[in-house]
């Protein structure tokens, strides 16, 4: 029985950390979908897991979408990562305009 003391009325804010979708995590998820691996896209995902920002979820979502292969995981991880590489791109360009314009008040 719960004791009413641990009950806690109104909101509570909790920060839930979910890490990014690991290459062993990857493995368990495909041995659902796949009875057979393309060792060579296989290798790719695991490249791309180790960089790309990438949920279970959007992993979950996109293995049935390719039942007979891993091409249409290894597209959606290859798109992911260079969303991932042009948002890397874009900051860098802004904090390098930002330290020019400091440069030119000095």
């Amino acid at each position: 029985m719960l004791d009413p003391a641990l009950l806690v009325h109104g909101r509570m804010d909790m920060h839930v950390h979910m890490p990014y979708c690991t290459f062993p995590a990857f493995e368990q998820l495909a041995g659902r979908y796949f009875y057979f691996y393309d060792l060579k896209l296989f290798e790719e995902i695991q490249g791309i897991l180790e960089t790309a920002e990438v949920t279970h979820a959007e992993i979950v979502r996109e293995l049935p979408k390719s039942p007979d292969s891993f091409q249409g995981v290894a597209e959606f991880l290859r798109e992911k990562k260079l969303e991932k590489d042009e948002k890397l791109r874009l900051q860098r360009n802004k904090r390098g305009e930002e330290e020019h314009q400091e440069e030119r008040f000095l």
